[in-house]
């Protein structure tokens, strides 16, 4: 079964929705606190609100009608994680095909806990119509009695998935021992070898198995970063353990594209082994005619010599290719950095895109995914970045924050700094789409201190579906554990969304790496999509009439159905080895909300990350296509009227005046909406990032939290921790996070952003307890949110820091 992108999906084979116990069991208004309770194993304080997953709305009591929206200014919209950890979902397993999942005769969606279901039929929860089990699904999976239709997961559970199709692309054995354990044929049974020998020749034995492509820029490396560069190559191959993966590396310095040839790797030094050289021309004075007078098909004898297996009989093979790439990866030891040659990213990306698709045509490898280590932006060639538009004059101006600027010095760094987030050209984008067709991921890693256009490159990956990585020149960055963490995390590929809603939502707009489909409404494209990666959906009212009772049965309600590819590693119980499937499937979640009876009713109902995090979404939108100052205008206004519309209606509830307030500050002094201070191509990578935040990751980006530590004497139980020790530290909740607070605090502080976790020990006795004892309050917490963000490719960076110790008063190494 090909996993290869198909041009158009069909839309029918998209829908869900849904956030209910039991499909026929409807909870009352009253008992739903914030939002849905989400189904756990674990029972949950009555006194906290449950996180609800896979979608969370602005407010789970929708104003009635459209008037009071526009009075209220809060957002109907909604967050949705599609591959939320946190949500129970049931999995279909054994099923012979997708239709013979009950569907909508009307609008196609799923059968799910919010539909009314009989024993001849159901009634749809988004548009209402009864459908007949016969017409609605092929086979007799629901001709069983009500009661077995009842346990059914997809009517028994708010979220459920099913494969679609699966195969295999490694069982834990190389090609050898594949062809070795394959069937022995007599001398005279020449019917059968004819056979299999024609298979062989005709291709038609083709090989599943996906390539990564490392394409390393060694313009003006020193010998840390490349040794950086090994042990991230290191980590990738450790990352695909168990997998008869294909791995190739490629490295251009100046004009030379050389790859690495591991035909004769291991037979003879790696020191003697010649690798595969091409020299860039650019001198004609047509400029198609440059590139590569030769192809990297047309050097080598065979794809297998620079894409090689990382499953060989070979004793040690992983050292003999890590020694081979210990050759090739060393350090420049010329003066030039890169820049005054140029970088030739553009041509090289090329190449190995084309030798790529050649090995794909051939049957080689099914997919890939290309890790790009780049020292600067592209200059040279094709792609070619504008990396010399930001000069020393408005620099200064950028990069140096002022805490009291001038009103012509901050509109004079605004105009700036939007005019250098348009890019210079589209090619990347052509590019990006081009490798989502094919199948090719491109990770884009930048390790770089200079200013390199990253906002002409960035949608290389943004548009394949690969991640944007962005690092300072420095030894201590963690690229070795995010290139692990890249490779070894579940992901989404290839996925398209479907949102279905009753009849009288529509959506306005949609936020996020996604992109519409032009034929149907409501589908939506996504190149790739992570564990903790959202989207951001706005709703309007089809009429000014707004929601109506009778035709939502009290209840709005929208279902999702996100269908993508991932890679699954299992295993095999009876050989113990690991065998990895590329699974195409298909999860539908149902969800619903209220109809509010009050304004009360609607602030008392909001969740104010989601909230906020739609906002944020906004105001991306809004910076993108008028500038960051239209979108600093535009928040504010919204933030004026709102504050204006819960002092009229007397709602003057907690995140009113408190939770809003600071989030809307943080997101106008961030680095995606201030202008000065941040560089350009961090708020680039700021940018990239905050469009796959959830809720809460994009709260803690805007807003950081802190939180303050004291000792609890022998015996003494803390009202916070609830746990009862002696001479650990313990929390004393969250801290306003305020200059003042900071300056008077005197004990253990921790503040929480979005890439870095800071522990402050100030005074005498708290620099005594650094670092903290293991298993205390503080410990746990440290540990807790590095734990929660292992799930994504960035990992929280530690760092302890002493002030006013008598011996060392300088920050202390992270843990």
């Amino acid at each position: 079964i090909s996993m290869r992108p198909t041009p158009r999906l069909d839309a029918r084979a998209l829908i869900h929705k849904s956030q209910r116990p039991h499909p026929r069991v409807m909870r009352p208004f009253a008992d739903e606190n914030a939002s849905p309770a989400v189904m756990d194993e674990k029972p949950r304080s009555s006194s906290k609100r449950a996180t609800p997953a896979v979608v969370r709305w602005t407010t789970t009591a929708l104003p009635r009608d459209a008037e009071l929206k526009r009075e209220l200014h809060i957002p109907l919209g909604i967050v949705v994680n599609p591959l939320d950890r946190r949500a129970v979902c049931r999995r279909i397993a054994r099923l012979k095909s997708p239709e013979r999942i009950a569907r909508c005769s009307s609008c196609y969606g799923y059968v799910s806990a919010h539909c009314r279901v009989n024993a001849n039929g159901f009634r749809c929860c988004a548009c209402g119509t009864y459908t007949l089990w016969r017409d609605a699904a092929k086979g007799s999976r629901y001709s069983k009695g009500l009661a077995a239709i009842q346990a059914l997961p997809e009517i028994s559970g708010e979220t459920y998935e099913f494969d679609v199709a699966v195969e295999t692309i490694s069982d834990g054995k190389s090609e050898v021992e594949t062809e070795e354990a394959s069937e022995t044929l007599e001398a005279n049974d020449w019917r059968r070898r004819a056979v299999r020998n024609d298979a062989s020749t005709a291709g038609t034995s083709r090989r599943n198995a996906r390539a990564i492509v490392a394409i390393v820029d060694l313009n003006g490396a020193g010998e840390e970063y490349c040794e950086l560069v090994k042990l991230a190559l290191g980590s990738a191959m450790e990352a695909l353990d168990g997998e008869d993966a294909r791995f190739g590396v490629f490295t251009f310095r100046g004009d030379t594209l050389e790859a690495i040839d591991f035909s004769d790797v291991g037979a003879k030094d790696v020191q003697d082994v010649d690798g595969v050289r091409l020299k860039y021309f650019d001198s004609h004075a047509n400029p198609r005619k440059h590139g590569f007078i030769r192809r990297v098909q047309d050097v080598v004898s065979s794809i297998g010599d620079v894409l090689t297996s990382l499953l060989t009989p070979t004793p040690g093979w992983k050292d003999v290719i890590s020694d081979a790439i210990d050759d090739r990866i060393v350090g420049d030891m010329s003066t030039t950095d890169g820049r005054s040659e140029g970088r030739i990213f553009g041509p090289v990306l090329d190449e190995v895109l084309s030798f790529i698709e050649q090995a794909v045509d051939d049957g080689f490898i099914s997919s890939a995914r290309v890790l790009a280590f780049l020292r600067g932006g592209p200059s040279r060639g094709v792609g070619s970045c504008d990396v010399g538009r930001l000069s020393k004059s408005v620099a200064d101006v950028l990069l140096h924050e002022n805490a009291r600027p001038t009103m012509e010095d901050f509109e004079f760094a605004s105009r700036e700094a939007d005019s250098l987030m348009i890019p210079a050209h589209d090619h990347y984008e052509s590019v990006g789409e081009r490798c989502l067709i094919r199948g090719v991921e491109v990770d884009v890693v930048v390790t770089s201190d200079d200013f390199n256009d990253l906002t002409t490159l960035a949608p290389l990956a943004e548009r394949s579906g690969g991640t944007f990585l962005l690092y300072p020149n420095a030894q201590n960055i963690p690229i070795v554990g995010d290139i692990y963490r890249l490779l070894r995390n579940e992901k989404a590929i290839n996925a398209t969304l479907r949102i279905r809603s009753t009849a009288d939502l529509e959506i306005a707009n949609a936020y996020g790496s996604l992109h519409a489909d032009k034929a149907y409404p409501g589908l939506y494209h996504i190149a790739s999509c992570a564990t903790k990666d959202t989207f951001a959906f706005d709703f309007d009212y089809a009429t000014s009439a707004g929601l109506e009772e009778d035709l939502n049965g009290g209840y709005p309600k929208i279902q999702l159905a996100f269908e993508y590819t991932c890679i699954t590693r299992d295993v095999d119980r009876a050989t113990g080895e690991v065998v990895v499937h590329r699974r195409r499937r298909r999860r539908i979640h149902s969800c619903r909300a209220n109809i509010a009876r009050s304004a009360r009713d609607v602030y008392k109902h909001v969740d104010a990350n989601a909230m906020m995090c739609v906002l944020a979404r906004q105001a991306l939108m809004t910076a993108d296509e008028e500038g960051s100052t239209e979108a600093r205008r535009a928040l504010v206004d919204w933030f004026i009227a709102f504050s204006s519309a819960a002092r009229k209606t007397s709602n003057t509830f907690e995140f009113v005046t408190d939770v809003v307030p600071r989030l809307v500050y943080g997101l106008l002094r961030s680095k995606i909406l201030h202008p000065m201070g941040s560089h350009p191509d961090a708020r680039v990578a700021a940018r990239s990032r905050l469009l796959r935040f959830d809720a809460d990751d994009s709260a803690t980006y805007a807003y950081p939290e802190l939180r303050a530590f004291e000792e609890c004497n022998e015996g003494e139980e803390n009202a916070i921790d609830g746990t009862n020790g002696s001479s650990s530290l313990f929390s004393k909740g969250r801290m306003p996070l305020r200059r003042q607070e900071v300056e008077a605090a005197n004990g253990v502080l921790l503040i929480r952003g979005d890439d870095e976790v800071v522990v402050a020990y100030i005074g005498p006795e708290a620099v005594a307890s650094c670092p903290p004892a293991h298993g205390s309050a503080l410990d746990r917490e440290i540990r807790r949110i590095r734990e929660q963000s292992f799930e994504g490719t960035f990992l929280p960076r530690v760092t302890h820091v002493r002030l006013g110790g008598a011996d060392d008063p300088s920050p202390v190494d992270a843990r």
